[in-house]
């Protein structure tokens, strides 16, 4: 087996167990990278 096919499967473990913790700890839905509410313009 090639290195290469040997840290994709390892990376894929590395998630699987991730997801399975954040489960876990109830964060099962959690947010992205952009902000869950809106954000207010202030004009000057």
């Amino acid at each position: 087996m090639s290195s290469m096919v040997k840290s994709i499967k390892r990376a894929s473990l590395h998630a699987a167990i991730a997801q399975l913790v954040e489960r876990i700890h109830g964060k099962d839905e959690v947010s992205g990278s952009s902000p869950d509410r809106g954000s207010t313009n202030l004009e000057n």
